[in-house]
């Protein structure tokens, strides 16, 4: 008998905390082989307002700041791509809702 392939027909989500989500203020990707990671972590809103007013002060145009990662996930190729997807229809229906107004970055221009 040969192998065949078998699709998903769903996924059930099943959370294992009665936590509310936690806050996250950076996600980056960086890709190891075949595989993707996803490191999620967050600011010091302190220290970003600090330095933020101290700029302000300086007439700096930019900053840096420190990220605390605190979690990182490796993930297989497919899985990243159903995550893309899913990414890419929640941000239409949040840009058409009125949710997500697109603006310019200073990284953007030039």
């Amino acid at each position: 008998m040969e192998p065949r392939a078998v699709g998903l027909k769903g996924i059930r989500r099943i959370v294992h905390s009665d936590e509310p989500p936690k806050g996250v203020h950076h996600v980056s990707f960086s890709r190891v082989g075949g595989e993707v990671v996803m490191d999620l972590g967050f600011h010091d809103l302190k220290d970003l307002v600090e330095k933020l007013n101290a700029a302000k002060s300086n007439e700096e145009e930019m900053i840096e700041i420190d990220v605390t990662v605190f979690a990182q996930y490796s993930m297989a190729a497919d899985t990243f791509l159903r995550m893309r997807e899913n990414v890419e229809q929640i941000y239409a229906a949040m840009k058409e809702s009125g949710h997500i107004v697109e603006t310019e970055t200073p990284s953007e221009e030039g």
